[in-house]
């Protein structure tokens, strides 16, 4: 959506959902990408919304097959919710979560990198590269 009409809808309202992320043909095998940041736009788009209308409070839900590289200002939204791509049903439990009637459960088997440079990223690995005394002991 364009600017003005991003405003027009926003303007007054007490709260907003802004769904960013990829659609599911960028995802799955062969679909790999240097910067798995979001898609080209869509962070200036957020970081403007946040600056035009700091009296909204932005509820940012992330659709994705992948974990993605969130801009900075993500943080300054008043909630996140990640959906991996949903199936059937999924709008329909995204809406739940949002309006309160469902309490969001699932644990994301991922880590989601704070910038491109994190990346590869492990959870209860030991580091393998020097120097080695201070995790392993000497000798």
């Amino acid at each position: 959506a364009d600017a003005a009409t991003t405003d027009a809808a926003v303007a007054g309202a007490a709260a907003a959902v802004v769904v960013v992320g990829e659609g599911p043909e960028l995802s799955g095998e062969a679909h790999s990408v240097a910067d798995p940041s979001l898609p080209a736009g869509q962070a200036e788009y957020l970081e403007r919304l946040l600056d035009a209308h700091q009296s909204v409070r932005i509820v940012l839900l992330v659709v994705s097959g992948r974990p993605l590289v969130l801009p900075s200002c993500a943080d300054r939204c008043a909630a996140l919710l990640w959906s991996f791509h949903p199936g059937s049903e999924g709008a329909r439990g995204l809406v739940d979560v949002l309006v309160g009637a469902k309490e969001p459960g699932g644990r994301l088997p991922v880590t989601i990198p704070r910038s491109p440079g994190q990346i590869p990223l492990y959870h209860d690995h030991l580091p393998t590269g020097r120097p080695t005394d201070e995790y392993h002991g000497p000798g």
